[in-house]
């Protein structure tokens, strides 16, 4: 399990940056044996939330004090 975390400046999201990057990094994960991924994501951050949860993994996550804890395997 690898932690993850995208930034996308202003100027660049909804152009699918955050998504090619993320694919990418899943691609780059898989190819050097991590097995999936975990991030900490801000409860009021949705379009990460969106990304991960439509990332087409079996998606676990936990909500603490307005921050997601959120893991997903590769094989899932």
């Amino acid at each position: 399990m690898a932690e993850f975390a995208l930034l996308i400046h202003d100027d660049w999201q909804n152009l699918g940056v955050g998504t090619s990057l993320f694919e990418y990094l899943i691609k780059v994960a898989k190819q050097n044996g991590v097995r999936g991924f975990k991030a900490t994501i801000l409860a009021q951050n949705r379009r990460m939330l969106d990304l991960v949860h439509k990332s087409g993994y079996k998606v676990e996550s936990h909500l603490e004090e307005g921050v997601y804890s959120v893991s997903f395997k590769f094989d899932s």
